[in-house]
């Protein structure tokens, strides 16, 4: 008889812990709802992943903050994804009022990359000269007789 009052108070403090669990757990979950609605996406993952660690065995709470976190992820891409296509769009911008001072070029026979120079690169007068070499001489080192 001992045994089983015994058995009785464990299961019983084991019952009321498990519903204390779950109420910390939704308590949790309440606070990321919360970060959520006003845009603090990253509190909100926190406050999710801190369930997952502090309550593992809160499985109701859990299930609900896994699909919270979906929610949470959509939003946050999405205000990414407005954010890189606005910086997007200035660069556009940015590059459409230069290009004009630029003048691209490329050797389809030796070059795989095109190459843009700016205009001023062009002002600068440069001399080459050719020397012409005989067959011996690849690099126009010997004197060669006229």
């Amino acid at each position: 008889m001992k045994k089983l009052t015994i058995f009785f108070c464990g299961t019983l403090a084991l019952a009321a812990c498990g519903n204390g669990i779950e109420k910390k757990a939704n308590e949790k979950l309440m606070v990321a709802q919360a970060a959520y609605e006003r845009g603090d996406y990253e509190e909100a993952k926190s406050q999710i992943d801190s369930i997952k660690i502090l309550y593992p065995k809160a499985f109701e709470a859990r299930k609900a903050g896994q699909a919270l976190m979906l929610d949470v992820e959509t939003k946050a891409q999405q205000k990414t994804l407005a954010y890189l296509d606005s910086a997007l769009r200035a660069k556009t911008e940015e590059f459409n009022a230069i290009k004009d001072k630029f003048i691209l070029e490329k050797d389809a026979e030796y070059q795989r990359i095109t190459a843009l120079f700016h205009h001023s690169a062009y002002l600068v007068p440069v001399l080459v000269i050719y020397r012409q070499c005989d067959k011996d001489d690849q690099f126009g080192t010997r004197n060669s007789q006229p």
